[in-house]
């Protein structure tokens, strides 16, 4: 009698742990058909970066603007506001950092520190004979921004340099628990596979607000970003990887500050709970002597979405001096 017991709570827990799995793979495929890929495939070595923009052989010798998303979200995190916005004057393209969107992982031992990143970038930029980027990059990408700053790279002179509430410098505390788990090697690829999917798309549009506040949310917003693209297993696996090992990361990073030489222009934003300008943006002004900054005010973590005229307008400015 036991023997039964036992074999039918078996039965319902790998049915319904079985059944988690094809949800998530089900919800995995659907963000994937609803946000198709929509730039092209640049090779790296054996990998391939996803960038969206236009070609223009014209501008390869001219100064282009490079944008990289955060954390938990892709290239498309730009579609409606910089790079419109931007491409009036520049040439603007847009990038999947490794292992988010449609672009390749790498060297997955080394592929959470920004200075790998920041090499992929710079390496597929170079396959598109870009010679003059500006490397705009919100929020966890700032540390790519800066990585790549530092990058004495062979073929690819990065010209400067733009963050938006960008992280630079290390913090106290970790990252939210369910990231946490999902980083930890077996136990966060059982979790992912099978509780991320559901659960994030329940919890999404709450996440959402938590970031934007203390300011609203645009209309569309996680349609416009294909926000679900970022809560398939394997990107948001890379996600709580990059996540939960920066901060250790730039508190090295961080001393080399002093040796950067381009044009940095750093945006934050006096409302941002996410990456407060005090322990970023303002140590980064103690730092860096050239260092153009400013603050917004009122503005949360993602102005580049909730004051994307002004962000765009102060980005532009920042690109005229360098001609």
């Amino acid at each position: 009698m036991m023997k039964a017991f036992i074999t039918r709570i078996f039965i319902v827990l790998l049915a319904y742990n079985l059944g988690l799995v094809i949800i998530t793979v089900l919800l995995s495929v659907q963000a994937t058909l609803t946000h198709p890929m929509s730039g092209r495939h640049v090779d790296v070595g054996m990998h391939k970066m996803h960038v969206i923009g236009p070609e223009r052989p014209d501008a390869k010798d001219a100064l282009t603007v490079v944008l990289v998303h955060g954390a938990s979200t892709s290239a498309l995190d730009f579609s409606t506001n910089l790079a419109p916005l931007l491409s009036k004057n520049w040439h603007v393209l847009s990038i999947d950092r490794p292992g988010h969107g449609y672009s390749d992982r790498g060297d997955t031992s080394t592929a959470n520190l920004p200075a790998q990143q920041a090499r992929m970038i710079l390496d597929a930029l170079h396959s598109l004979e870009i010679k003059n980027p500006v490397l705009v990059g919100h929020s966890w990408a700032g540390s790519v921004v800066m990585a790549a700053l530092l990058d004495a790279h062979e073929h690819v002179h990065v010209k400067a340099g733009v963050l938006i509430a960008g992280a630079t410098h290390p913090w106290e505390g970790g990252s939210a628990w369910h990231i946490e788990l999902s980083a930890r090697p077996f136990v966060g690829d059982v979790f992912s596979w099978q509780y991320i999917s559901p659960m994030g798309r329940l919890s999404l549009e709450s996440a959402v607000q938590d970031v934007f506040a203390p300011e609203s949310v645009p209309p569309d917003y996680i349609d416009n970003t294909g926000l679900t693209l970022s809560l398939r297993p394997s990107v948001y696996k890379n996600n709580a990887l990059d996540r939960t090992g920066l901060s250790d990361y730039l508190s090295t990073q961080s001393l080399q500050y002093p040796n950067i030489t381009q044009p940095l222009l750093s945006i934050a934003a006096s409302e941002d709970h996410v990456v407060p300008a005090w322990n970023h943006h303002d140590r980064l002004i103690q730092q860096v002597a050239h260092l153009s900054h400013f603050m917004i005010e009122g503005a949360g973590h993602a102005p580049h979405h909730t004051r994307p005229a002004q962000v765009s307008e102060l980005i532009d400015t920042f690109l005229r001096t360098l001609q």
